[in-house]
């Protein structure tokens, strides 16, 4: 992104490290003996595909333009 001059980089790295935070509570909750919910799934399930869906949709148009 950086190499090309994305002008959206810096949220599209904020969107990842976001979602780095949230994976890494959830990762010590489980830790700490919670168990994982099908919500958590769902969550991970649903960021991702509307992340690759959308904002690298997004991104890949600038970079391959």
């Amino acid at each position: 992104m950086d190499k090309h001059g994305y002008v959206d980089a810096d949220a599209h790295q904020s969107r990842h490290r976001q979602l780095v935070q949230v994976v890494l509570a959830h990762q010590a909750r489980f830790e700490g003996g919670e168990a994982l919910s099908t919500e958590v799934m769902t969550f991970i399930r649903d960021w991702l595909i509307n992340h690759i869906m959308k904002t690298d949709k997004v991104l890949g148009r600038a970079l391959y333009m």
